[in-house]
C-alpha cells in the first residue's frame, strides 16, 4: 500500500468513525429517542449510559456497590465512565424520579439503587425505541453478522482504549 492509498484509507476510517459516533447517539434528528414521548422535554429522555444503567437495574434488581457481579463499581467499568460521571448520572436520574437510593445498612458509605415505577415506564419506552433500531440491524445483518459486528466494535474499542492507556502512561512518566 502506497502513502496515497494509506492516507485515503485513514480519511475513510475517520469518516466512518465520525458517522458511527452519530449513530451511537441514536440520532435525535431522525426521531429515534430513548424515552417516553409526550412528556416534559428532558425529564424522560435517556442518554445511552442512563438507558443501560436502568436496564441493568430492571434485569438484575437493586444495585449495590459491593455485589461481585453487577455492582456499582462493575457498572461504572462496563459503561466506560468515571466514578464522578456515575455519581452525577445517578443524582440526575434520582432527581428525575427514575431511580431511588438508600444507604446500605451493611456499609453506611455506600448506596443501594432501586428502579422506580416511573423508571420502569421510561425504560419500557426506551426499550421500544431501541427495539426498532435493533430489529432493523438484525434484519439487515442477520444473527451471526450482528454478533460478529458487536465483536469487531468491541475489538476496535479495546484497541483505542489500549492506545489511550499507553499515551496516558507515557505522559505520566514525562511529568516531573
Amino acid at each position: 500500500m502506497n502513502n496515497k492509498e494509506k492516507n485515503s484509507l485513514k480519511t475513510d476510517a475517520l469518516r466512518a468513525l465520525f458517522r458511527f459516533r452519530n449513530v451511537a447517539f441514536i440520532s435525535h434528528r431522525h426521531g429515534i429517542t430513548l424515552g417516553s414521548r409526550g412528556q416534559k422535554k428532558g425529564q424522560y429522555e435517556l442518554n445511552m449510559a442512563e438507558f443501560l444503567f436502568i436496564r441493568t437495574l430492571a434485569e438484575r434488581g437493586d444495585l449495590e456497590p459491593d455485589k461481585r457481579l453487577g455492582g456499582l463499581k462493575e457498572m461504572t467499568k462496563s459503561l466506560y465512565i468515571s466514578k464522578a460521571a456515575m455519581s452525577q448520572m445517578t443524582k440526575s436520574m434520582t432527581k428525575r424520579g427514575l431511580i431511588t437510593s438508600e444507604r446500605n445498612p451493611h456499609d453506611e458509605r455506600s448506596l443501594i439503587y432501586h428502579l422506580t415505577p416511573q423508571g420502569k415506564e421510561v425504560l419500557g419506552g426506551a426499550d421500544g425505541g431501541f427495539d426498532g433500531v435493533f430489529e432493523k440491524v438484525l434484519g439487515e445483518f442477520g444473527w451471526d453478522e450482528t454478533e460478529h459486528l458487536i465483536g469487531e466494535i468491541d475489538r476496535l474499542a479495546d484497541i483505542i482504549d489500549d492506545i489511550a492507556r499507553t499515551r496516558e502512561s507515557a505522559l505520566k512518566k514525562e511529568r516531573p
